[in-house]
């Protein structure tokens, strides 16, 4: 070995090896007590590679193990180090166990665990203890109390700077008075930053509460310097996670600060815890992050409202299914219509796509309608109606109705379109009759003083209409039609009944059709009837009925 090299023993178990080395004491910032710190350099060669380092190492205390008499011979044979808790267990040979700080190295307690010998032993993480196996075959589980281990620190022990820091540490009940102690005092130094730090590590979270954020709020911003408030918020967020309450409050600051690029930041970091009042507040600056806020809070109501806005009817059914929840739909359908009366319509579809009820087609109906939105009813209507199923009879009347009432020319329409049977049709001829339909009237009243009380608005009735539905009727109709045609106005009428008679006068028989214009003295009607008629028969009686209707003066 060359004069240069040595070896330094730190204790009678441990040793580094190193060519040079010096002990210091030092105070770390931060810290209230001197470090004693070791430094050495190293230079060391492996496959021909020639490292060279200096290195500084902070040492802790080296407590003594104290053994009871009875256990002069005793030795450690296992050491375990909790990381939930932060604490050293020392296990012996016969059984003794030595609990330690890990940061201090402060012995903490020691008590027996085994009578028989311990021989193996081995980390129990979830529990933040180990497990031990002695020579009779147990198997033990040794873990720290949490319900009791602050008190006795504190208490038994009287360390209650030990306490508080193994409280914060391991997130451990009963040092709560001791830490709200410690943050009032700090908060009355105006130690911000300090006051800061303890309520962001305090045990259990029992300062993240609104009367530390409200505490800090009423503090005076002093010109020139961070508000004590973002020193708070600064603080939390670098050591993790902000609660509801506090993501709230920040996003609140954020927000008013037009900083809307901050919270995307920390959404993406998962600074922020989301919650549906989160959402709410974002959504008025920018509707995509709230969604995505709803989303991870499961604030599933605004989630879904939030896809009914966008229009996303799709989507609401997929979300809806992938969490297990049922919509109110109607209620969204109410939120709907107030702002996008077309989008409702396509949900409305959608809705009625679910389930095909009567019920809630008529209970849709009746939203749009209270909203006096006939169009969008009639749209909605339209389509869901286009089966032409017998138990959507009442819904065709109802959509023919509405527009017979407001919108003629659109019942019109949907009626010559023919899309319907199962409506009641002597309620929408009353409609159609009122509405001045009067050719649609017709061809839905089915009895005779309907059908004479309507045909004689010829006025309102285009005529080729006319001569085209009395073809529809029988021969005693249709005469008694005819006649009361020309008894309302004969020189008004006489045209259309003159081509009625023509268009069908095998269905009426021309000697009667004769006999009706005689019975109206009408000879000019006879002679234009007659006339159509005339090339076609050899009957002297015809031609000479013909030639008198010529010969007849017309204006009597």
């Amino acid at each position: 070995m060359p004069d240069s090299h040595c070896f330094l023993w730190i204790s009678n178990e441990v040793s580094l090896e190193a060519h040079a080395a010096s002990f210091a004491s030092f105070r770390v910032a931060g810290n209230d007590k001197d470090s004693i710190l070791i430094s050495f350099a190293t230079k060391t060669s492996n496959a021909g590679q020639i490292t060279s380092k200096l290195h500084v190492i902070e040492l802790g205390a080296q407590p003594d193990l104290f053994f009871p008499p009875d256990f002069a011979d005793d030795f450690p044979v296992a050491m375990q180090i909790s990381h939930k808790y932060s604490l050293i267990y020392v296990i012996t040979k016969l059984g003794l166990l030595f609990v330690y700080d890990l940061e201090t190295a402060t012995a903490v307690y020691r008590n027996r665990i085994s009578p028989d010998p311990i021989f193996l032993t081995a980390e129990a993480s979830s529990v933040g203890g180990f497990y031990a196996v002695n020579r009779r075959g147990q198997v033990l589980l040794a873990t720290v109390n949490e319900a009791t281990i602050i008190p006795f620190v504190s208490g038994q022990l009287n360390n209650l700077e030990l306490a508080v820091n193994l409280a914060k540490r391991g997130n451990l009940p009963g040092a709560e008075n001791l830490v709200v102690q410690r943050f009032q005092e700090l908060f009355a130094q105006t130690k911000y930053k300090e006051a800061a730090e303890l309520a962001a590590e305090s045990p259990q979270g029992i300062l993240r509460t609104p009367d530390t954020v409200a505490k800090f709020q009423s503090v005076p911003v002093q010109a020139g310097q961070t508000p004590p408030l973002l020193q708070y918020f600064g603080t939390l967020l670098t050591k993790g996670k902000l609660n509801a309450f506090e993501s709230l409050e920040l996003s609140r600051l954020v927000v008013n600060q037009n900083k809307k690029n901050l919270l995307e930041n920390w959404l993406a970091e998962d600074k922020l815890e989301c919650s549906e009042e989160l959402g709410d507040l974002v959504k008025t600056v920018d509707n995509d992050l709230a969604l995505k806020i709803y989303i991870k809070a499961r604030a599933t109501p605004k989630v879904v409202a939030a896809f009914a806005e966008r229009r996303e009817f799709d989507k609401i059914l997929i979300y809806s299914k992938q969490v297990g929840y049922t919509p109110d739909y109607l209620f969204l359908l109410q939120t709907i219509l107030r702002a996008d009366p077309q989008g409702a319509v396509n949900f409305a579809l959608m809705m009625s796509q679910m389930e095909e009820a009567v019920l809630l087609i008529t209970i849709i109906t009746d939203l749009f309608l209270q909203r006096n939105l006939i169009r969008e009813a009639t749209a909605f209507l339209l389509d869901v109606l286009k089966p032409n199923l017998p138990e959507h009879g009442f819904l065709q009347t109802k959509v023919l109705e509405i527009n017979l009432v407001t919108f003629p020319n659109v019942a019109d329409a949907i009626l010559a379109n023919g899309m319907f049977s199962h409506y009641d049709r002597p309620r929408i001829a009353q409609l159609c009759e009122k509405a001045g339909l009067y050719v649609r009237a017709l061809q839905h009243y089915s009895e005779l003083p309907d059908i004479k009380r309507v045909i004689v608005n010829t006025h309102a009735i285009e005529p080729q209409a006319l001569v085209e539905f009395f073809g529809t009727l029988s021969k005693e109709w249709a005469l008694e039609c005819m006649k009361d045609l020309l008894l309302v106005n004969l020189r008004g009428n006489l045209q259309i009944i003159v081509q009625v008679a023509k268009e069908y006068c095998e269905h009426l028989g021309v000697e009667t059709c004769i006999k009706l214009f005689e019975q109206f003295k009408s000879y000019e009607g006879l002679y234009f009837f007659l006339g159509s008629y005339l090339s076609s028969s050899e009957d002297p009686e015809i031609h000479f009925k013909y030639m008198r209707g010529g010969c007849e003066d017309w204006t009597n």
